[in-house]
């Protein structure tokens, strides 16, 4: 599946654990860039990775071990994004998932 929007960037996540599963990427614009490096808003490596187009995790899944399930999803930060029926049923089958232990 493939759709748009426009939403906040968290580049270069990492995760402690295997396990994560990605469940979605996308590529961020090179207009992610534009503020200086900081704490917030960016570094060298990051704006490499920008430049050279590497898909970021934008949402993905884990299970843990011992049972339960969890969902990260960087998006939903602009009111507008939840019209897009793409990112909303994104959100409801991932609640979904993680009820269904």
């Amino acid at each position: 599946m493939r759709f748009s929007m426009l939403d906040e960037w968290y580049l270069n996540m990492r995760f402690r654990d295997e396990a994560v599963v990605d469940i979605l990427s996308a590529i961020a614009p090179e207009s992610t860039m534009k503020r200086r490096n900081g704490p917030r808003s960016g570094n060298d490596a990051v704006r490499k990775l920008v430049a050279d187009g590497v898909p970021q995790v934008v949402a993905w899944g884990y299970e843990r071990p011992g049972g339960g399930r969890g969902f990260g999803y960087m998006g939903g930060h602009f009111h507008k994004n939840w019209q897009n029926d793409n990112a909303r049923n994104l959100v409801l089958n991932a609640i979904e998932w993680t009820m269904a232990r």
